[in-house]
This record gives C-alpha cells, structure tokens and sequence, in this order.
C-alpha cells in the first residue's frame, strides 16, 4: 500500500520518506517496481540540471556534463550495508528492470574522490554503493541545521555571494547569526548532487546503521540531499 502513495507523493514533488520492513527478496521486489514505474520522473529530475542535449536520449556517463558549473542531478542512490550485498543488487535490477546501474562502491577511493565521478555518476538510473562508501571524507559539503547538506547557488540565484552560498565568510570583528560560518561536514563526492531519489536499506537492532544518530554513517545517510528517500529495514 505504501509504493502507490509514494509514487503519488513524488508526481507531486512533495518530499518525503517511507520506513518499510520487509524481506531481502520482498525489498528488492518493491524497489525494483518502484525503480521501474517512475524512470521517467527520475530521468526529469536529472534533465532539469544536466544538460539534455548532450544524453542522446540515453543517460551515459560520457555523454552528461553540468550546466553554468552548477552542482548535477542524480537519479536514484541505492545506499547498502555493504559490498557484499551489491552482487545481489546488481542481478536483482538487471533482472527486474531494464535500467542503467552503476557500482560506485567499486571504484577506487583515489577516483572516487575525484569531481568527474559526480558527471558519471548522473549518467546512470541508479547508483548503488554503501554506508562506508558514503561517509568516506572526500569533499567539504556544508550542511544545513538537521545535516543534510546544502548544494551551491546559481550566480543568478545570488549574484551577491562570491562563494555560491557554501560559505557565509566572516567579514567584521563582530560574528553575528548572519555572519557565522557555515557548518561542514567531510562527506562523500555523492553529497554534492541533487537526487531524486535516495534508497536506504539498512536492518533493525543493534546492527543497524541508520537507526544510530551522531555516527558516521548515519550523519552520511541524513546529508544525502533528495526529493524524498524511503528506508527499508530487511528482516530475516
């Protein structure tokens, strides 16, 4: 009952977020229709801050790059608990959809840290990685008071601000609430897209990851900026 409510939920481009626990096979189900029933949304979303004319109707990393050096849009970040869950992710997709996944998990941690893996990133439907992956310290990202993080401004949006709004700069002896610096965070590259949507599957009790605020991997999975996000709990 939930996934149809979602999926209403994001044709309006309402944010929100669904907790669900299931079964591994029933959550791969479930996120495989989810995935498959709002590809065109998704493809939108990345349409509205990638450059379009450059996908040839086909989303490839070689083919996507950012439009007026603003930050890029991501499709769907499926974040597990680890890498040996990916394998199961990947047959899973490739059986139920028919849509373009990339491993990000599987890239070296020299390329990952690099800014070209956003732009190859947002040329796939999904990305799938994990929550070590995703708190790794690769960038500074700033992050808003709940610690999602705060993607940059266009010039137009601010033409006043020399830093596209990542930082608020000190500019007097006397540091007020509008001059204080901007919290950061040491955060994955992946902190620096818009996606539309972010996937957790994570598990209930004492093993469970997201269910642990003020660790790292928690603090990694709050800041992932998105148009709405669901977290799965599997069960055995």
């Amino acid at each position: 009952e939930c996934v149809p409510n979602k999926i209403r939920s994001e044709n309006r481009g309402l944010s929100s977020a669904i907790l669900l626990s299931l079964s591994p096979r029933q959550v791969k189900s479930v996120v495989s229709k989810l995935l498959t029933q709002t590809a065109k949304l998704a493809r939108n979303h990345q349409d509205s801050r990638n450059d379009p004319s450059k996908s040839f109707g086909k989303h490839t990393p070689s083919n996507t790059r950012v439009l007026a050096k603003d930050y890029l849009a991501g499709g769907t970040l499926l974040v597990v608990r680890s890498k040996e869950d990916i394998p199961d992710w990947e047959v899973a997709l490739r059986e139920f959809t028919s849509l373009s996944v990339l491993n990000h998990s599987a890239m070296q941690s020299t390329s990952r840290k690099q800014a070209s893996t956003a732009s190859k990133c947002a040329g796939f439907d999904v990305v799938l990685t994990t929550y070590d992956a995703i708190k790794s310290k690769e960038a500074t990202i700033p992050v808003d008071s709940y610690g999602c993080a705060i993607l940059r401004q266009t010039a137009t949006e601010n033409p006043s601000s020399h830093d596209d709004g990542w930082m608020t700069v000190r500019t007097s002896g006397t540091e007020s609430a509008a001059t204080q610096k901007q919290k950061c965070l040491l955060l994955s590259i992946l902190h620096r897209m818009s996606w539309f949507r972010v996937i957790l599957i994570d598990e209930l009790g004492r093993k469970g990851f997201v269910t642990k605020p003020g660790t790292a991997r928690a603090q990694a999975a709050v800041a992932l900026h998105s148009k709405s996000r669901f977290i799965f709990f599997e069960k055995d």
